[in-house]
C-alpha cells in the first residue's frame, strides 16, 4: 500500500520531498515522524475474505481511535460495506463516497471524511 501510494503522488505531480507516508497500525498510539502534522490518513479496512471479524464489531472504536490520533486529518477509507452510519456516530463529516465495482465479486466503498 505504501508503494502505491507513493507512485500514485508522484504520478499526480507531487516531487519525494513533499510528501512523507508513514505505515501504521489503528491500534497502536500514532507518532509522526520528527513532529510533522499529518493532512491526510488513509486507511483500507479489512473486507470480502480478508475480514475474519464483522464491522460492527470494532468499526465504531477504530474510526474513534483514529480521530483521537490524527485529529483534524482529512480520513480517507475503503471497506467493503458503506460506513456512512458510523461515521456519523463517531461525528466525522463526511464528504463523498463512491462505490467501485471490481467487475468480479465486490464492490468497495472509497469515503472521504473529515
Amino acid at each position: 500500500m505504501v508503494a502505491g501510494a507513493r507512485d500514485n503522488l508522484r504520478y499526480f505531480g507531487y516531487s519525494e520531498e513533499s510528501f512523507t507516508i508513514t505505515r501504521t497500525d489503528s491500534c497502536k498510539p500514532f507518532r509522526s515522524a520528527g513532529g510533522a502534522q499529518v493532512d491526510t490518513v488513509v486507511a483500507a479496512l479489512p473486507f470480502g475474505r480478508n475480514m475474519r471479524v464483522p464491522h460492527e464489531d470494532y468499526i465504531g472504536d477504530m474510526l474513534a481511535n483514529t480521530r483521537q490520533c490524527v485529529p483534524g486529518a482529512r480520513y480517507c477509507f475503503v471497506s467493503g460495506d458503506s460506513i456512512t452510519k458510523e461515521l456519523e456516530a463517531a461525528e466525522y463529516m463526511l464528504e463523498a463516497q463512491v462505490g467501485i465495482w471490481n467487475g468480479r465479486r465486490y464492490t468497495a466503498y472509497v469515503t472521504l471524511a473529515s
